[in-house]
């Protein structure tokens, strides 16, 4: 009954208008009245539905509450129509040029405040993570420009007196000099948009300030007019025109200043996306986010044993990632070198100094990475076969990308405890982009799988794989059954077992092909899971490896290993000698003395960790991880406390006897047979005495390396000094000594960090199987000292 009255109510309103406004009945303008009101009417109800998120609903099957709401705006939006028509009507033309002079400056502001610089400031400024050209979006800013203008202007000319028109003009100039204030000047920092909820309750504050802020806009401009009618209107005029103008100019700017980078038609295609090797294969598969106590309740449930098992897998459980956000994470999981956050240029460095690549490839292996770039800023071309031009990137929905545009242009410009309603994360703006290349999106992926019929080809000897899945990364946007869904709108087990679904069925491909005994699998995340309190230390390890572990069940170890190690183990795989990558996992035991640092970027240690005491102009923080991972007990990792000494330029420090320096350094330095060992890092604060305004030379003496070099990686006041690679010490001590300059621009207020990286430490058993000392050590320093 209630479909039956939404179907005729506008055209029954469109009757009876026509019966009270004409005297004569004429057939064909009847049912045109009858047409335009109801296709006009409900294509406005449509558009409202799509605009707030209802894509699609079939009107049979919702609920009588929904089906009245929908007859009472009919109601409404007829009355509405009436009204505009009957203006119309009786429009006087000088009358419209009068309100249009009026009105232009104030809508002016809005549309160039809330519809065009600020979703083109927001886009302009990360557009290299949108990776399409600005004039892409250009039509979307002005269609919504057009719309939005016909929309203040028709309410204007037909749906007010014209009386009421200072007041009208009055509330616009409010809304937009409110929103323009509170987009400059009184949004809290608010976490990046990563989809992790955010606690709303912690910005009272500021929900407090910035609604006091607004309320004063609207009752100085108000209060204004009533007092200065005419004054007031030329305030907001010439106000209205210069603030636009001012943003327009900033505009111009902006898209001169912020081109789209050259690389973004280049990326990871999916060539060869299911093809590996006959013979050998490194098989990885990041979740992104998978945290080691969520994998652990999956494994409990009762969906493990309903969709597959993990024969074969040795699960780590006291695994750090050594870095978060994913930029770091992955960064250290495929070139083993860890991020400090004094060091300038580390995702360059990181990527310049691995040679994972270059010795895969010399091996024979096909190598390909299954990712989108931008996590991995700094990556060579050339270590990756399928790094290639792609083409532009495109909008596919416009609409929607339009929508959630302007949702969050919403967040930004609405008050401070408006954005709850309205916040998105940057993942459902960036849904509507589409690419040539991989994309972070697991249906996608499980539907390109499909689309082979769940096979593999062994077109290759050798290839190393790296599937990188958006996993259980907020927001939970997929089913199990691969269906799309919006802003956790599913749990974090749901997404779960449907990315281990994708996993089991190519492990079951591999079986298949008769290539899984031979293969090397990992399944890990990231980092740990964006949460507040958690440092996102403790991803979850799981490794298959040939030989290693009970191919009949999955078996646990608790050794305490780090993101370096499975670096380590990747080369393991395919190298007889892996020593110079440092020890793998299966180096690693529950006893071994490990140092295992982490670190964070600026959202988890202002939002999530509230972090004090730490650098705040670098922003990231690094964490020395204590105990067991998953329990998150950490200490801060503070350079400038630890081995710090206040030194005499040109004293030597001795290990080899009692000094008073040497005394001081005692951080993650072992020191024994009148000597001291290095780890994989040694880090010095120097406060520096009576120095003079030029470069230093940092000297050091070693006795002793273990493999057959070391590499040396020197790093002065975050800056890259040297890279040196140690022989084996001669018998001449003199010959044994090397000498660093550091630049004096290292040095800050007399004092200088110096930090040194020894790439492929290992533990003493990796060289003697019988040796049972599995301390991670690389350099045995005499002496060091600077002049």
């Amino acid at each position: 009954m209630l479909e039956l009255i939404i179907a005729v109510f506008p055209g029954t309103a469109a009757f009876l208008l026509y019966k009270f406004s004409h005297q004569k009945f004429n057939p064909k303008k009847i049912c045109a009245w009858i047409l335009f009101y109801t296709v006009t009417v409900n294509l406005c109800i449509i558009a409202g539905l799509k605009l707030i998120g209802m894509q699609h609903f079939n009107l049979f099957e919702m609920s009588v509450r929904f089906k009245i709401k929908w007859i009472i705006l009919e109601a409404l939006l007829s009355a509405l129509l009436t009204r505009v028509i009957k203006k119309i009507r009786e429009t006087n033309p000088a009358v419209l040029k009068q309100i249009t002079r009026r009105l232009f400056p104030t809508a002016f502001f809005f549309i160039v405040t809330c519809i065009i610089f600020t979703p083109s400031s927001l886009f302009l400024g990360n557009i290299d993570e949108f990776s399409i050209r600005y004039i892409d979006i250009v039509p979307i800013l002005l269609c919504t420009a057009i719309g939005v203008f016909a929309i203040i202007f028709v309410f204007a000319f037909w749906l007010m007196q014209e009386k009421a028109l200072p007041y009208y003009m009055a509330f616009i100039f409010s809304v937009t000099v409110a929103a323009y204030i509170q987009s400059n000047f009184l949004n809290a920092s608010l976490p990046i948009l990563d989809g992790a909820l955010i606690q709303w309750e912690k910005y009272r504050t500021q929900n407090l300030i910035s609604a006091l802020v607004w309320i004063l806009c609207f009752v100085f401009v108000f209060s204004s007019l009533c007092f200065k009618k005419k004054t007031t209107e030329k305030f907001m005029k010439y106000t209205s025109l210069f603030f636009s103008a001012v943003q327009l100019v900033s505009l111009a700017v902006l898209i001169l200043m912020n081109p789209l980078d050259k690389n973004a038609s280049f990326g990871f295609s999916k060539e060869a996306e299911f093809t590996v090797g006959s013979k050998e294969n490194i098989i990885v598969f990041v979740i992104d986010t998978l945290q080691e106590d969520v994998m652990e309740e999956y494994l409990a449930s009762d969906a493990y044993k309903e969709d597959g098992s993990l024969d074969g897998f040795i699960l780590f459980d006291n695994a750090v990632s050594g870095g978060a956000s994913t930029q770091f994470g992955m960064s250290l999981l495929l070139t083993g070198m860890e991020c400090d956050p004094s060091q300038k240029n580390y995702l360059q460095d990181a990527w310049d100094e691995t040679t994972l690549y270059d010795d895969l490839h010399q091996n024979g292996y096909d190598v390909r990475l299954y990712s989108e770039p931008n996590e991995f800023p700094g990556f060579h071309d050339e270590y990756f076969d399928n790094y290639k031009f792609i083409g532009n990137r495109r909008i596919e929905d416009y609409f929607g990308f339009g929508k959630d545009l302007y949702r969050l242009v919403s967040c930004l410009l609405m008050p401070q405890f408006m954005k709850e309603s309205l916040w998105l994360s940057t993942d459902t703006l960036l849904y509507h982009i589409k690419s040539a290349g991989y994309e972070l999106n697991d249906i996608y992926l499980h539907n390109d799988f499909c689309a082979v019929e769940e096979t593999l080809q062994t077109d290759y000897e050798k290839a190393l794989r790296i599937y990188h899945m958006n996993g259980v990364h907020p927001t939970y946007k997929m089913t199990e059954d691969f269906e799309r869904v919006w802003d956790n709108g599913v749990t974090e087990q749901v997404v779960l077992r449907g990315d281990m679904r994708i996993i089991y069925t190519y492990i079951n491909a591999m079986k298949q092909a008769g290539i899984f005994d031979t293969s090397t699998i990992i399944i890990t995340g990231d980092h740990g899971r964006h949460s507040d309190g958690n440092p996102e230390t403790n991803p979850a390890v799981l490794i298959k490896f040939p030989g290693k572990g009970d191919l009949h069940k999955l078996v646990r170890s608790s050794a305490p290993i780090h993101f370096r190690n499975i670096y380590a183990t990747i080369a393991e795989a395919f190298l007889e000698d892996y020593s110079s990558y440092g020890p793998s996992v299966f180096d690693i035991t529950q006893e071994s003395d490990v140092e295992r640092l982490h670190t964070i970027n600026e959202t988890i240690t202002t939002q999530r960790l509230h972090l004090k005491n730490y650098d705040t102009s670098i922003k990231e923080a690094r964490l020395i991880v204590l105990g067991k991972a998953s329990e998150m007990k950490y200490r801060l990792w503070n350079p400038y406390e630890i081995n710090c000494v206040d030194y005499q330029i040109g004293d030597v420090i001795d290990f080899t006897s009692d000094n008073s320096y040497a005394d001081q350094i005692n951080y993650r330095l072992y020191k024994e047979n009148d000597a001291a060992t290095a780890s994989n890092e040694l880090s010095i604060c120097f406060h520096l005495q009576n120095r003079k305004s030029e470069d230093l030379e940092f000297h050091f003496v070693y006795s002793g390396i273990y493999s057959d070099s070391q590499k040396v990686q020197v790093y002065a006041g975050g800056n890259k000094a040297d890279r040196i690679v140690l022989p084996p010490p001669r018998k001449n001590k003199a010959a044994n000594e090397i000498t660093v300059k550091i630049p004096k621009d290292s040095i800050q207020n007399e004092c200088l960090l110096l930090r040194l990286v020894f790439p492929n430490a290992l533990t003493p058993n990796q060289l003697d199987r019988n040796n049972p000392d599995k301390r991670v050590l690389s350099v045995t320093f005499d002496s060091m000292w600077l002049e």
